[in-house]
């Protein structure tokens, strides 16, 4: 569902452990302030949130829209970066809660924020 890399990434603290438990997810994290493992726990929509706002702090918008496709309007979770003025990925939503679609194009971000 989501790496620990993009977990780190997003929270700002090197995830060690990842469990989902119904719509919580419960992180390990080593807080280095303390100098001890503390586990947490965060709602996983507030997550999607936060994923939604790392991208946005790499000048990149995660956004949903709804397109007419044969008749039918269609769902979509679309990557735009704000420098270039264009959009970068898109992923048709069908039968995809929206938050695992933001964690995926937050994914996506990740694996290629090298090339953006």
């Amino acid at each position: 569902m989501i790496s620990k890399e993009l977990l780190s990434e997003v929270l700002g603290y090197k995830i060690n452990n990842i469990d989902v438990q119904n719509n919580y997810i419960i992180i390990d994290y080593l807080v280095i302030k303390w100098n001890d493992n503390r586990p947490n726990e965060i709602n996983i929509y507030e997550l999607a949130h936060k994923c939604k706002e790392w991208a946005f702090s790499l000048g990149l918008t995660v956004e949903t829209c709804k397109k007419i496709k044969i008749d039918i309007p269609i769902t979509f979770i679309r990557v735009y970066c704000n420098k270039r003025k264009k959009y970068l990925k898109e992923y048709e939503l069908s039968k995809t809660e929206l938050y695992e679609a933001d964690i995926r194009a937050c994914q996506w971000v990740l694996d290629n924020k090298d090339t953006l």
